[in-house]
């Protein structure tokens, strides 16, 4: 993850490798979020690598104070373990479909499942729940998904500044993606080290 530094005068950040820009804060429950960070989600595909998603990393401005300097992992234990908002902004630099993305991300958050499973059947409802988020046709290269970890724990997501709907904190997918998400993209680290390895 590269951390978010701006041209002086700039209202915004632009990840280097898909020139996405993000804005240097974004709306939160209570006040703005700042962005602490951003990288780009690269999937191998027939050989080649593609870029899916340019992502950033937002939460409030005194823990973006506290954790400069930090190394990426420390970062994402710190914004795991204290109950503070933190924001993943998804910029789709490619389009694919609903299906497409709520398939690669229930790939990546069902096998994680079984740390919090209850029950089979209540996991299943909980995979279906959160499968419902990505109950669309598309999501056009352009499209903005934030998943916003509230300070009770639950989990919103929206697609541009529409709500899709909430996960509660108890749920198994809001627990995966709130605390594996960054593990979930890559298979290897909490939070990738490296700009495009993602």
């Amino acid at each position: 993850m590269v951390a978010a530094v701006a041209m002086a005068g700039e209202d915004h950040f632009v990840e280097e490798a898909t020139s996405v820009k993000f804005p240097l804060d974004i709306p939160g429950e209570k006040s703005s979020l700042v962005l602490l960070g951003a990288t780009v989600r690269v999937k191998k595909i027939l050989f080649v690598n593609v870029q899916v998603y340019a992502v950033g990393v937002y939460t409030e401005p005194g823990v973006v104070e506290e954790l400069k300097g930090k190394e990426p992992n420390d970062m994402y234990k710190y914004l795991m373990e204290h109950p503070v908002q933190s924001s993943l902004r998804l910029t789709m630099v490619r389009s694919v479909t609903g299906d497409q993305m709520g398939g690669a991300l229930k790939e990546a958050v069902q096998p994680r499942l079984k740390l919090f499973a209850r029950d089979e059947a209540s996991t299943a409802g909980d995979m279906s729940a959160f499968e419902k988020q990505f109950d669309m046709s598309s999501l056009a290269a352009g499209t903005v998904l934030t998943f916003s970890r509230l300070q009770n724990g639950n989990l919103r997501v929206s697609r541009q500044r529409f709500s899709c709907g909430t996960i509660e904190a108890a749920s198994a997918p809001a627990g995966v993606v709130t605390r594996d998400w960054w593990e979930a993209r890559d298979g290897r680290s909490k939070i990738p080290l490296e700009l495009g390895t993602g």
